[in-house]
């Protein structure tokens, strides 16, 4: 009972950490409403409050501070590359071994200001990275994002959404969408 109660709590302050509950943990209670977890699907959508996004530190890289980038969220749960297989908590999993995965805030619940950029990293590469943003495609809002990454075999990534404060202005939660393709 004391193991089982110490992982929800854990769970509850890293999901509350990100924002959001949702995520990888996963109550054995049998109580109704209890479980927290990913989508059971290869495909989903995940909000994000903007109240809950974090200060970006960064100075460099893809979404410097400097050029306005300064809130972000991290996505809870890993993406994983095809023939991924253990450990499977905190990952969105790939049972058809799907080599890309896209992410995007291209949702209509954006709004039409939002500005957003997304990068996609392997776990264990800090400069192994895509990032993308301003996709002109994106009806909705051309300053929002689809990015896309080819996955290697039996490796994990974990993607961060930043964005522009200034221009969420009018949206309460930001709509995340992501699915695996081949």
């Amino acid at each position: 009972m004391r193991k089982r109660t110490t992982q929800n709590i854990v769970c509850l302050i890293l999901a509350a950490s990100a924002g959001l509950f949702t995520g990888g943990c996963k109550s054995n209670s049998k109580a109704r409403g209890s479980h927290i977890g990913p989508p059971t699907s290869t495909f989903g959508t995940l909000p994000f409050p903007v109240a809950g996004a974090l200060s970006n530190p960064q100075t460099t890289g893809c979404f410097p501070k400097s050029e306005g980038w300064d809130k972000y969220v991290v996505i809870p749960n890993y993406f994983v590359g095809p023939g991924y297989t253990t450990p499977t908590a905190n990952c969105y999993l790939n049972p058809d071994n799907y080599t890309k995965v896209i992410v995007s805030t291209c949702n209509t619940t954006n709004g039409a200001q939002l500005e957003t950029g997304i990068q996609i990293q392997y776990e264990y590469g800090p400069q192994d990275k895509v990032c993308a943003t301003n996709t002109a495609s994106c009806a909705e809002n051309p300053r929002l994002t689809i990015d896309q990454r080819t996955m290697e075999s039996r490796k994990r990534y974990r993607a961060t959404i930043f964005f522009k404060s200034a221009t969420a202005a009018g949206v309460p939660t930001i709509a995340v969408d992501w699915r695996y393709q081949q």
